[in-house]
């Protein structure tokens, strides 16, 4: 069987303080664990943006709408270097984070073998 040679953690969430707290909240799990020989990549992608245009009224006026906004934020942490020990305690955390997650968060984990 083949050990995983990478797990990326794929972050999204429409907000970047939770993006940001949920982040040093896993370092602070990985160092009390006794984790510090992983190496971790934090890979910050670009803005999403997504716009809804709704008319007010649209029997007479076309000029009168409300434009709305969506903005997504998404942050993949690439963890590489780590032993089978070390790949256990990973996957306790990363169930522990999923179980224990907020509701404008959503996580996408991927394990890639080289």
């Amino acid at each position: 069987m083949l050990q995983p040679h990478a797990i990326s953690i794929n972050i999204k969430s429409s907000n970047k303080l939770y993006i940001k707290y949920f982040t040093y909240y896993f370092y602070f799990l990985l160092k009390k664990n006794k984790l510090n020989t992983l190496h971790i990549k934090k890979l910050s992608l670009p803005l999403i943006l997504k716009k809804f245009t709704f008319l007010k009224s649209p029997h007479i006026d076309k000029i009168a709408r409300t434009q709305l906004e969506l903005r997504t934020t998404e942050v993949i942490l690439k963890i590489t270097n780590f032993t089978v020990t070390e790949q256990a305690k990973l996957k306790k955390l990363i169930i522990f984070f999923i179980k224990n997650l907020p509701l404008t968060l959503t996580i996408t984990v991927k394990t890639t073998n080289n």
